[in-house]
């Protein structure tokens, strides 16, 4: 089993949920691989995809996806690629992500011309899928994560007053998360 956590803040504090979730990965014998995006408020589509493909990630039904706001975008416009030739995963976790141009996020707007995401491809091909949003998140208000989620016919959960699940936002520690999380590894330690 494989788990991949993409998101788009290279510059991380040692006490983001990133780091706390990557260590409850680690404790159940599994290593968690970061894909980080530079240069998030400047996205450039070209680079992460080239970003993506020197990671030559091999994906199979064990891996997990775990994407926090661009890294989310960049993650589903890869897995529709990558799913449409036939390969399929466990699971999807989605954070703070919308699929729609965002009037607190205006850099993202060309960027987002780029983003291919092919939700019959994911609802598909990704046995579980979770969204998790906040009733806070000033960038991502919860409408537009609400239908993203329907889009992806993913499993919602609301965390209240987390923001934009960063450590800035107060979210050092992300239990809801790894309630989802954990298990779909025990089940694969079971089997």
């Amino acid at each position: 089993m494989s788990v991949f956590l993409i998101y788009g803040n290279p510059r991380l504090s040692p006490t983001h949920w990133y780091t706390w979730i990557s260590e409850k990965i680690a404790a159940s014998g599994l290593v968690c691989a970061h894909i980080s995006l530079p240069n998030p408020q400047q996205p450039d589509y070209e680079q992460y995809k080239q970003i993506f493909i020197h990671q030559d990630i091999q994906l199979n039904e064990d891996s997990i996806i775990i994407a926090h706001e661009l890294g989310v975008l960049v993650a589903l416009d890869w897995l529709s690629i990558q799913l449409k030739q036939g390969k399929r995963i466990k699971a999807l976790f989605v954070i703070s992500a919308s699929n729609q141009n965002l009037a607190a996020k205006p850099e993202y707007h060309s960027f987002m011309k780029h983003i291919k995401i092919d939700d019959s491809v994911i609802r598909s091909h990704v046995q579980k899928r979770f969204l998790f949003l906040s009733n806070n998140d000033l960038n991502i208000p919860a409408p537009l994560s609400i239908g993203f989620g329907h889009l992806l016919n993913a499993q919602m959960i609301e965390v209240k007053q987390a923001g934009q699940f960063r450590d800035q936002d107060g979210l050092l520690e992300f239990p809801q998360l790894w309630e989802k999380l954990k298990p779909i590894l025990k089940a694969k330690e079971e089997a």
